[in-house]
């Protein structure tokens, strides 16, 4: 298997300036701004139930985390790649979103896992890397959001490739208009629910425990 810090640079030749690691700024563009957290805050406890009843309970002394295994697994029940967001990267959102500093010998697990607050951040990178259909294609076939959206493809009997095909916008084409960043990734998390539905996993609220920052907790 390619390592995640290799796997950068095969990314960068594939994703161009989606995949330049320049964190800092791109938390304060996308991350850290209101409208995200908003959207994050509206899931919080729906998204603490998903991260604590699949974390790790073989990661030694470290509490509340998630190795990549179990992000593969995710990405996998909820039914995330395509042809666009294959599985290798997901593991960059996985990568990018890490935000412990850490010497790698000395704190491996640390270093090779995803506290929560870095679980937050790597839904919001699928969106960096992910291309969800536009609010317009959406809007266009009389549907609120892309739950509905991707119900009525199944009744259409089409994919939603198929879709832009048949009915192409101007919405779909390269260097369009991006909708909201907060939008796209509401819509995210609305998707990942429905798919983790349809695989048969239903998650209650969670509180996130106050003690959640010294281990990722919310900003």
């Amino acid at each position: 298997d390619v390592g995640i810090d290799a796997l950068c640079g095969i990314m960068c030749e594939n994703l161009g300036e989606a995949s330049v690691d320049d964190r800092t700024q791109w938390r304060k563009e996308n991350l850290i701004v209101e409208e995200t957290d908003n959207v994050l805050r509206q899931w919080e406890r729906k998204l603490y139930s998903v991260y604590a009843n699949k974390m790790s309970k073989d990661v030694g002394k470290v509490r509340n985390r998630w190795t990549l295994k179990i992000w593969d697994k995710f990405i996998n029940d909820a039914k995330l790649i395509d042809e666009q967001f294959t599985i290798q990267i997901s593991k960059l959102a996985y990568h990018f979103a890490k935000m412990d500093v850490v010497d790698e010998h000395k704190h491996i697990i640390r270093y090779q896992t995803m506290s929560w607050l870095e679980f937050i951040e790597s839904l919001a990178r699928i969106v960096q890397f992910k291309k969800m259909p536009a609010k317009e294609r959406i809007e266009m076939v009389g549907k609120n959001d892309v739950c509905e959206y991707y119900d009525w493809l199944i009744e259409e009997g089409i994919t939603h490739q198929e879709h832009m095909l048949r009915e192409p916008m101007e919405c779909d084409e390269e260097g369009a208009e991006q909708d909201p960043f907060a939008w796209q990734l509401d819509q995210l998390i609305r998707l990942i629910f429905r798919n983790l539905k349809l695989d048969g996993q239903t998650f209650s609220e969670m509180r996130p425990p106050d003690d959640a920052s010294k281990n990722g907790g919310r900003r």
